[in-house]
C-alpha cells in the first residue's frame, strides 16, 4: 500500500508474467509463504473497520498521511475475531478476486498467524 493517497488501499501484489513486480519506497509490503495469507491478511486490512480507524487517525494535509508507525496500531488479531466470515468473504471477493474459505477447518488455519510463536 502506499503510504501517499488517501483512503487506504491495500492489494495483493506478486508477479506480472512471470516476473516480479518491484515497488519503491513510498509504500508499504508484508511477504507471505502462502499465498492464501496473504489474500487474508488483504481482505482483513481492506475491512471497513480498519479504513474507518485509518480514517479517524490519518491527516489528510500531511505529506505521508499513512505511516509504518500507524500501520503498526492495526490489530489484525482483533478485526478477525470481529468480522463475520461472510463479510471477510464479500470484501475479498471485491477486492482481490478471491474468496476466504469459511470451513471450521480454514478458520483454524486462518487463526495460526496470529499467535506469538510459544
Amino acid at each position: 500500500m502506499s503510504g501517499f493517497y488517501l483512503p487506504a488501499r491495500f492489494v495483493v501484489v506478486s508477479e506480472y508474467q512471470g516476473k516480479p513486480i518491484l515497488i519503491d519506497d513510498t509504500c508499504y509490503s508484508l511477504s507471505f509463504d502462502e499465498e492464501w495469507k496473504a489474500y487474508l491478511i488483504c481482505a482483513l486490512l481492506n475491512h471497513p473497520k480498519v479504513s474507518q480507524f485509518l480514517a479517524s487517525i490519518t491527516f489528510s494535509d500531511s505529506k505521508r498521511p499513512v505511516t509504518k508507525g500507524l500501520l503498526e496500531r492495526i490489530e489484525l488479531k482483533a478485526v478477525y475475531e470481529q468480522a463475520y466470515l461472510d463479510e471477510l468473504t464479500n470484501i475479498a471477493t471485491d477486492s482481490i478476486g478471491a474468496s476466504v474459505n469459511s470451513d471450521s477447518t480454514a478458520i483454524d488455519k486462518q487463526l495460526v498467524l496470529f499467535e506469538d510463536g510459544e
